[in-house]
């Protein structure tokens, strides 16, 4: 359900619901709130719009690819080792499986949230809502091996480093190492596809996206 969802997505990001955050974010559109009809929160922190009539508005491009994240090897979304991914629960994804321990930005965009452990990160822009993850269940490290090189609001571009970590210690720590992108609102757009496999550089085409 929605709320398990988001429930899901707040213990990722390890945040709580914010309504000020909330009611911030509806006034950056307020003006067009009437012209956009009825607005549907599939889950917080992210916010989604469901599709209107002014979806154009809202998710003004009409195609991205996003760039890989890390040098490494593609994973498909079915067989991320995490079945809230692997199924597509929190939206469709992919990962790649990095050989260095740097996560880069797969678009430019606003930092819309960063984990106080560091694992994870929000970023949006134009319709877009992207969670990004370095490993499964890399909460429980409490940011150990982890280090963040941008700060929640930052605005960043494609390429930009975002996160750093030490590869050897999740493996110890017992975690896949696999960072997963994932487009938290893709039930908004037209189509969201895999455009890569094997072995990727950052910034190569990772996702193909449709409005």
């Amino acid at each position: 359900t929605p709320l398990e969802h988001g429930n899901k997505l707040a213990h990722i990001l390890q945040i709580q619901p914010d309504a000020d955050s909330v009611q911030r974010h509806l006034a950056d559109i307020g003006t067009h709130i009437q012209n956009a009809g009825v607005l549907h929160f599939e889950f917080y922190p992210l916010l989604v719009l469901r599709r209107d009539a002014d979806f154009q508005f809202f998710c003004p491009f009409t195609h991205c690819v996003l760039g890989a994240v890390a040098k490494g090897t593609v994973v498909p979304m079915t067989e991320i080792p995490d079945p809230t991914f692997s199924q597509g629960v929190l939206g469709i994804c992919c990962g790649v499986t990095p050989a260095e321990g740097k996560v880069y930005a797969p678009m430019n965009g606003t930092i819309s949230q960063l984990a106080d452990t560091l694992h994870a990160l929000g970023i949006e822009a134009g319709g877009v809502e992207l969670l990004i993850l370095v490993g499964v269940d890399t909460v429980d490290m409490n940011g150990d091996g982890f280090k963040s090189h941008v700060k929640e609001g930052q605005a960043v571009k494609k390429g930009d480093l975002l996160l750093t970590m030490d590869l050897e210690k999740i493996k110890k720590a017992g975690h896949p190492t696999t960072i997963i992108v994932a487009v938290t609102n893709s039930d908004d757009l037209s189509s969201v596809e895999a455009a890569a496999s094997g072995a990727v550089n950052p910034g190569d085409q990772l996702l193909a996206l449709q409005a």
